[in-house]
């Protein structure tokens, strides 16, 4: 879980894209409820290991796939197409978009994702009076190349640095422009962008003439987080040798441990010599598709410059192959259709640390996991993860509370009052919900439950009312379900949970007390059909229909306004004495 700011861009679709006017979009700001004074949005945002993993462009395909997939591209296809199909359509239509912006003459980008004006860029550098302009963009430099002399290493995030620059002497109007919207991302990239070229010029040996070597460490949160690290013994410093722009994750690393590796499927091992180094790794459904191979960050720190062979060695297969390297991941590896997800890689990068040698090894006897035969060693708990083995059958998921069930118990049982409401941040609900042995990455789908249920926010705290008005959403299960829990007799949970209602008699009330002709003619053909005879009486009693059986309540069923009155109206209630009526008349029904 990370904190993480969102700026939005009013004109991405256009100027009619939306329908927010100036007046009120300065109104929302005022109150900063939703976003802040600047126009962004702040949240605590949840990703799993394989969406942190992924580089920005993947996470959207991602998205778009699990999101929007109907009809998605379908103007590229003549027949139905795969989701592989589709992604790899995304892809390269993502790639033709970059490439054109590529060849644009008055475009530059940072890290070829981010792509912005060359010409207003050298204006801000050429204004180094400028509020960030060159001036402000060297301060910030230099502070990103200062370590401490009480440590070894520091990080900075240009973000933060370039807010707490302006806020120094308080923001006025020209400062708040400059980072108010998509102003802010345009500032954090020409912040990254400087950077990089002051390095690419002072750092041309790999250190910094006062032994510091200076590296991107994430190119992700913060806008951008930059590693300060100080060289003992510059001729054999390793990371010298690497782009001072490609991110390794070292702070990560070494703040979870090597352990923390584990989430990315591969896990190092020490050093077996000067000219090898060793790692484990598993494949996944992803890795297949996209023809990767995850690297620790030992192993992409160890990766000497410039172009990397991979050669795979499975089964009777003795494949070598050019590789493309992004970060801590190799790309263009063909896998062979043996290589089942969670099969165990053996890596090696040797010859002079530019070949990684993936290799994987037979299991003797074969590996059997539910009823599958795998000839290969293998990884039971990622191969059940990757093939959805770990999911529960269809009964267990109809009898087992949901999410968002547990969501709105954790409110009722455990949340502080607030004004007749009730209130609890996301770290304590994953306490409630999912006991005090959770971890950062466990919250995510409490977070995706939370945004479905559309709380109010208060700072860090989601504020939860129990009530159902005339506005509320009456088709939205899980929040009747929250009521009819409180008060399983009541009419609403009768309606709400799904359940089989056989073939039974209803009385007819009001005006129109006679059956219709077409229900006493099909009554005794519909006892026998439905297994009612020798139940329900033989012939339809005078007042009375019979009513076919089916299923009530669940996610697809629809609620009209009055029934929804009538189970929470105390009043509508029925007391003792009709119900034993009920009974008794019901009683009175059945065949003897």
């Amino acid at each position: 879980m990370i904190d993480e700011r969102f700026v939005l861009d009013l004109d991405a679709f256009g100027p009619d894209g939306n329908r927010i006017t100036p007046k009120q979009y300065s109104r929302l700001l005022g109150r900063a409820r939703w976003l802040d004074s600047r126009g962004h949005l702040l949240i605590e945002a949840v990703y799993t290991p394989e969406q942190a993993a992924l580089e920005d462009v993947d996470y959207y395909v991602d998205y778009l796939l699990t999101n929007h997939r109907e009809g998605l591209l379908a103007f590229c296809f003549r027949e139905e197409p795969s989701d592989e199909d589709v992604r790899e359509a995304l892809l390269n239509s993502f790639a033709a978009v970059r490439e054109i912006a590529d060849g644009a003459s008055d475009l530059s980008s940072w890290r070829a994702k981010y792509f912005f004006s060359t010409s207003s860029y050298e204006r801000r550098v050429t204004e180094s009076s400028g509020i960030l302009g060159g001036g402000d963009l060297q301060t910030i430099y230099r502070g990103l190349t200062r370590v401490p002399s009480t440590s070894r290493r520091c990080y900075g995030a240009i973000g933060p640095r370039i807010i707490d620059l302006l806020e120094q002497d308080g923001l006025d109007a020209e400062e708040e422009a400059l980072i108010r919207g998509c102003a802010y991302t345009t500032a954090v990239v020409h912040a990254n962008f400087y950077v990089a070229q002051k390095l690419a010029f002072e750092q041309r040996s790999g250190v910094l003439e006062d032994a510091v070597h200076v590296r991107l460490d994430d190119d992700w949160q913060a806008g951008g987080i930059w590693r300060a690290e100080r060289v003992e013994d510059a001729d054999h410093y390793s990371l010298k040798t690497l782009p001072a722009t490609l991110p390794l994750g070292l702070g990560y690393s070494e703040t979870a441990g090597v352990a923390a590796a584990d989430v990315e499927l591969a896990v190092a091992a020490p050093e077996l010599g000067a000219s090898q180094l060793s790692f484990t790794g598993y494949l996944t459904k992803r890795d297949r598709a996209l023809g990767r191979l995850q690297l620790t960050p030992e192993a992409a720190a160890a990766l000497a410059p410039g172009d990397v062979d991979v050669r795979l060695v499975h089964d009777s297969n003795r494949d070598g192959m050019s590789v493309e390297r992004d970060g801590n991941h190799l790309y263009g590896i063909e896998w062979p259709w043996s290589c089942h997800p969670g099969i165990v890689l053996r890596c090696n990068i040797e010859s002079g640390m530019s070949v990684v040698k993936v290799r994987t090894e037979p299991a003797v006897p074969p590996i059997r996991i539910d009823g599958a035969e795998l000839r290969f060693q293998t990884n039971e708990a990622v191969y059940r993860h990757e093939m959805g083995l770990e999911e529960l059958t269809a009964a267990e998921k109809r009898s087992a509370p949901s999410l968002t069930e547990l969501i709105h118990c954790a409110f009722r049982t455990g949340g502080r009052d607030r004004d007749g409401a009730r209130e609890l941040t996301l770290s304590e609900l994953a306490s409630i919900v999912l006991g005090p042995a959770w971890r950062p990455g466990d919250t995510r789908s409490i977070a995706e439950a939370l945004a479905a249920m559309g709380l109010e926010r208060d700072g860090a705290a989601y504020v939860w009312r129990a009530r159902v008005t005339r506005r509320t959403r009456v088709a939205d299960r899980s929040l009747l379900e929250a009521y009819g829990e409180a008060r399983p007799g009541r009419r609403l949970a009768r309606i709400v949970h799904r359940h089989s209602v056989p073939m039974h008699l209803r009385r007819l009330r009001g005006k129109h007390k006679r059956p219709h002709p077409d229900k006493v003619r099909t009554y005794g053909d519909a006892r026998r059909q439905y297994g009612m005879h020798g139940v329900l009486i033989e012939e339809l009693p005078p007042g009375y229909t019979w009513v076919e059986p089916h299923e009530r309540g669940g996610a697809g069923e629809e609620l009209t306004m009055s029934q929804l009155d009538a189970a929470f109206d105390g009043d509508e209630e029925e007391s003792a004495e009709e119900i034993d009526a009920s009974v008794r008349d019901q009683n009175a029904l059945v065949d003897p």
